[in-house]
């Protein structure tokens, strides 16, 4: 069981999840099958540790079912029926939280039973609740759900009223249409950012028409809005407007959508300091700290290990080592305990190359694991520049040329991300190479070479290179 789909979806649940899936499985009405009951119970008894030995098909034979002898079929049986349990209160937890469906789905059974006063009377006290509520892209579809069931019923009989709920389902409709449009539009742009394939959004073009004739849109239409033509052509007058109208009309919107936003920003920011704005990166920090600070940057209170190295990355190269190091010591315990270590191992070594301790740099480098392609090619760049620092060249050009052939070997690194890491190593390994007289177009070299990681780093080592030459 210790490999299984269901011992990883449980693993996935936070300290109230294990309570209430223990409140769900005793439940009659959910749960009838007591071997089913018993193996779940015994399952979270060993939360949060789940320690390995306990989970053997033996031990779990003898424990739960009382039986060593007991047929794998039967034991395979139980499991499955525990994983589809297991889906249905993931479920459950979802629709508990979408007060939007929920009311919609009771609007239209309300109908079905022809109770129609008490159907408009929900109606009219979720619409006063939801106009003190953060905007959501799915709200307007509440509204077709509701004139839908409404129709379906034949609440009323007049055709003048069936006609005026069709123009609103129509309506609301339109208005569901251009915010999943846009919504979705952004998430395509950001995978193309990274080097994914190419797309061309279907009626984007006709969606962004409608919204530039608009007089006067909503927070959530206008924040995406601005997002997606910042994808499309970079623009620092667009970018600031839409720094504005986040920090003034944040409150307006659901955390789900904030949490999107927050995400698209900051990538837009590291890809635009990537082709020498660099200024972005402050941008960048600011919105981590803003997203940390309003836990819209946090899930189910943990702060993804990726954006936690990203915050101490884009710290370093503004200078700020004193406020890194408080970072490290203060928010490493908000990093879920699967990729902790990991990721504050690849931060120290970050945080020692700039302090110049490169003893302490390797030390913390040879503690990783490579989890992922991410820290194996951070882990590749900071040992690159560590060699070079050292003045090891022998053995830095020897990392270099496996490095190199390893990008260009992996098909499955994003595009991006391959080509920035591979033009770093052919920039450096340049820099090893080339003889005074070659200074000038190596440093415009440097300068124009998009994507690349490290161009500050490269052009002060040509710089520097360049000085002790004269």
């Amino acid at each position: 069981m210790n490999k299984s789909r269901l011992l990883d979806t449980i693993k996935s649940f936070s300290p109230q999840e294990f309570k209430r899936f223990a409140e769900y499985l005793a439940s009659d009405y959910f749960v009838k099958h007591q071997d089913t009951i018993r193996l779940g119970l015994y399952i979270l008894d060993l939360a949060p540790d789940f320690a390995e030995d306990n989970l053997e098909k033996g031990v779990i034979k003898e424990l739960v079912f009382e039986n060593s002898k007991l047929d794998d079929k039967k034991l395979f049986y139980v499991m499955n029926l525990l994983q589809e349990h297991v889906e249905r209160f993931l479920a459950q937890q979802a629709y508990e939280h979408d007060n939007e469906l929920m009311e919609s789905l009771l609007l239209k059974e309300l109908s079905r039973r022809g109770l129609y006063q008490l159907m408009k009377s929900r109606h009219e006290k979720f619409i006063k609740l939801a106009l003190t509520q953060p905007m959501k892209v799915e709200m307007p579809l509440y509204q077709y759900w509701k004139e839908r069931a409404v129709l379906d019923g034949k609440a009323t009989q007049t055709s003048f009223r069936e006609l005026k709920g069709l123009e609103e389902v129509s309506l609301a409709l339109d208005e569901f249409f251009i915010l999943s449009k846009l919504e979705i539009s952004l998430e395509m742009y950001n995978f193309s950012s990274m080097g994914q394939k190419e797309f061309s959004p279907w009626l984007l073009e006709e969606v962004l028409a409608r919204i530039e004739k608009q007089s006067k849109n909503q927070a959530l239409v206008s924040l995406f809005y601005n997002m997606v033509l910042l994808f499309r052509e970079p623009d620092d007058k667009i970018f600031q407007q839409f720094l504005e109208v986040l920090k003034k009309e944040e409150g307006k919107v659901a955390v789900n959508h904030l949490k999107s936003l927050y995400s698209l920003a900051i990538n837009y920011c590291i890809a635009q300091s990537r082709t020498h704005s660099r200024h972005y990166l402050d941008y960048a920090l600011d919105l981590y700290r803003r997203g940390i600070d309003s836990d819209y940057l946090l899930e189910d209170g943990y702060l993804q290990h990726r954006n936690f190295n990203n915050i101490v990355r884009i710290a370093l190269i503004n200078g700020q080592i004193v406020w890194v190091k408080d970072f490290i010591e203060n928010f490493q315990q908000k990093i879920r305990k699967e990729w902790r270590e990991e990721a504050v191992n690849i931060a120290l070594a970050e945080v020692y190359f700039h302090e110049r301790n490169y003893d302490e740099t390797i030390t913390h480098l040879n503690k990783l694991n490579f989890k992922e392609v991410g820290y194996f090619l951070n882990s590749r760049i900071i040992l690159l520049k560590t060699f070079y620092e050292v003045d090891s060249i022998d053995p830095m050009l020897y990392f270099l040329a496996s490095f190199m052939m390893y990008l260009r070997r992996n098909k499955q690194i994003p595009k991006v991300t391959r080509e920035s890491n591979l033009n770093f190593a052919m920039l450096l390994n340049s820099i090893v190479n080339k003889l005074p007289s070659q200074a000038k177009g190596l440093m415009q070299k440097i300068e124009k070479t998009n994507p690349v990681s490290e161009r500050a780093w490269l052009q002060q080592k040509w710089k520097e290179k360049m000085d002790k030459e004269d």
